[in-house]
This record gives structure tokens, sequence and C-alpha cells, in this order.
């Protein structure tokens, strides 16, 4: 675990109907997984699947295409 702070880390969040969002305001609701901006991390965390760990959820590629996006700004 990276000893970021929260407001320095991306958000995602699991809705209750099942959708999987970035949550760039930190403010929605839903159970929520932060990944710092650091590239080893988020490489980590689409290699070992964390997401879909955390969630318990199957997340889509999109998502994880979407934040490699965020990643390369």
């Amino acid at each position: 675990m990276c000893p970021h702070k929260k407001q320095s880390m991306y958000r995602i969040t699991l809705s209750k109907n099942g959708e999987v969002s970035i949550d760039l305001n930190q403010n929605q609701p839903g159970r929520g997984a932060y990944v710092c901006k650091n590239d080893g991390c988020f490489t980590q965390m689409v290699k070992k699947k964390r997401l879909d760990k955390t969630f318990k959820h199957a997340v889509n590629k999109e998502v994880y295409l979407t934040l490699g996006k965020l990643f390369q700004d």
C-alpha cells in the first residue's frame, strides 16, 4: 500500500446497480477503491485484477483502459 493521501489518488467506485466508474471528485456514493498516481501501482492493479477482488465484481476492461489514459497524462 502506498503512503499517499486519498486526495492525491484516483478513486474508483462501484454503484449499487453494479456500475464501475472513475470518481475524479471523490464524492460519488458506493464502495470506493483508491489507486495512487504511480505507474507501478497502476500496473500492479491491472496485473493482479485488484479492482475485481476489491469489488467482488468483474470490472470491464474499458475502466482499466480509461484509467490507463489518466496515467499517461
